[in-house]
């Protein structure tokens, strides 16, 4: 962000979160949003960590509880694809919401003008 505009509004009374909610965030939406957006992807499909540290059950988050179905015979693999049906779906829906902000904000980091 140029250091203009950081100036200018410290000379008309602005203090440090304003500068932030009214000039900077403004400015930066796409961008935001992007990381917003694949931040919580990322949160939400995360394996690895909680599969270490999780025991219980009724804690556990849902890629890995989604490992835990199995049945008398094995795998039920039934089972297992609707509960990913099931997992995947609020990720389908945030991103089918939030479609236009996300590309928008890969334009900005690319650098093309939509």
């Amino acid at each position: 962000m140029p250091q203009e505009l950081t100036d200018a509004a410290r000379i008309d009374g602005a203090g440090e979160t304003r500068i932030l909610f009214r000039i900077f965030l403004p400015l930066n939406w796409g961008i935001t949003w992007a990381l917003a957006i694949v931040l919580f992807i990322w949160t939400w499909n995360n394996f690895f960590w909680p599969f270490i540290v999780m025991s219980s059950t009724p804690k556990m988050t849902i890629p890995i509880g989604i490992t835990q179905v199995t049945s008398w015979y094995g795998i039920a693999y039934g089972r297992v694809m609707a509960s990913a049906v099931l997992a995947a779906l609020p990720m389908a829906i945030v991103y089918i919401i939030f479609q236009r902000k996300v590309s928008e904000g890969v334009a900005m980091t690319a650098g093309i003008k939509g």
